[in-house]
């Protein structure tokens, strides 16, 4: 059962991009790291004596303690300051070979991190999302820019073309982008392809403090493979390349363009008698 658990949760903190879990004398501790969840306390052979101790040295808002026990009985360890939530149930199945079908216009990749495979699966989609800590991120931005990969096809451009579709639903950001990476000396794709133009309104990117969206880029592959001396892939046991230790000036012109496109919109907007007034200036 424990070693079940124990397996739960680090597939938990691979999933959600968290830190690994450590091993404390009562189970395992997640630094989450979220608004409304600092730390995730997971108690794997609980009883009242070391749950109320755990409760005890508790010195920071936003705890979760988690155990294996019947939410009646595990209520009577807490005191009253503690808010109790819906029970949560621990599932497991046999996993079986299956053929994926990725609909037109997407690819399916596959991840391994930390012994859990295919986590791509949990990750925050575009337009289908519900992860409470990137809504919570886009939400309290005056902008947000995502970036994503895409082939030259799927932008409208010829193969092996190095380019980058400018989107999103911030008709001034997309300008603003547009220009500064033009500037910088990339190729901008001008066909506007409607399913990677993020001007969904439901796009994590375009979930916004003031209301009136963000900025996505759709990268071609070989321009994100330009901007480094080696695009082998992230450093692990059988790759030992270097990709973030190889970044060339190219990656450093497109970076800064990407950074002075969103200083530049946050400008024009602090100069407004409100942040949600996107038609005035002061």
């Amino acid at each position: 059962m424990w070693e079940l658990a124990r397996s739960w949760v680090e597939g938990w903190a691979v999933s959600r991009r968290v830190a690994r879990p450590v091993d404390e004398a009562w189970g395992l501790s997640v630094r989450v790291g979220a608004p409304g969840q600092a730390v995730r306390h997971v108690l794997l052979d609980a009883d009242a004596g070391t749950a109320r101790g755990l409760v005890g040295a508790v010195c920071e808002p936003a705890v979760w303690i988690k155990g294996f026990v019947e939410p009646h009985v595990m209520r009577t360890w807490f005191p009253p300051a503690w808010i109790p939530t819906d029970p949560g149930f621990l599932m497991a199945v046999d996993l079986r070979p299956a053929v994926v079908r990725a609909p037109d216009g997407y690819s399916v990749v596959t991840e391994t991190a930390d012994g859990v495979v295919g986590n791509s699966d949990l990750h925050v989609t575009s337009t289908l999302n519900d992860d409470p800590v990137a809504r919570s991120m886009a939400a309290g931005s005056a902008n947000v820019l995502s970036l994503h990969g895409c082939t030259a096809t799927q932008a409208g451009l010829p193969a092996g073309a190095k380019g980058v579709v400018v989107g999103g639903a911030n008709g001034r950001l997309r300008a603003l982008l547009a220009d500064r990476l033009d500037r910088a000396g990339f190729l901008i794709a001008t066909g506007d392809p409607e399913h990677l133009n993020g001007n969904v309104p439901g796009n994590i990117c375009n979930r916004t403090l003031t209301g009136e969206g963000g900025g996505r880029l759709e990268m071609t592959y070989d321009l994100r493979k330009s901007l480094f001396s080696d695009f082998g892939g992230a450093p692990n046991a059988t790759s030992p390349t270097r990709r973030a230790q190889s970044t060339n000036s190219d990656f450093w012109k497109f970076t800064d363009a990407c950074r002075a496109a969103p200083a530049q919109m946050e400008s024009e907007q602090l100069a407004r008698r409100s942040l949600f007034d996107h038609g005035a200036a002061v």
